[in-house]
């Protein structure tokens, strides 16, 4: 599996108010986010889902149930936290 991080226009986490400037993308090459595509802060682990302006939104609780056996959520959960552990470690 192909992953690839850069960084994207800023955007706020509505859980957790973290400012995420960073996009890591699973799969082939680069893309940036549709509206409608899922992410996930890798600050708090919050699904999040793209809107038509550019801005994320929480994923209803339907949006999470049905994403939560989604392997590709279940890989962005796994890198979450290697971000995480790798930030608390330069600390």
């Amino acid at each position: 599996m192909k992953v690839n991080t850069y960084k994207v226009e800023p955007v706020t986490c509505p859980r957790c108010l973290m400012r995420m400037d960073g996009l890591t993308h699973i799969g082939p090459g680069m893309a940036l986010p549709d509206p409608g595509d899922v992410t996930l802060c890798a600050y708090c682990e919050a699904l999040l889902v793209y809107t038509d302006d550019g801005t994320v939104r929480l994923a209803t609780e339907d949006e999470q149930v049905e994403m939560a056996m989604d392997s590709r959520v279940r890989t962005m959960r796994v890198l979450a936290a290697e971000i995480r552990a790798n930030r608390a470690s330069r600390q």
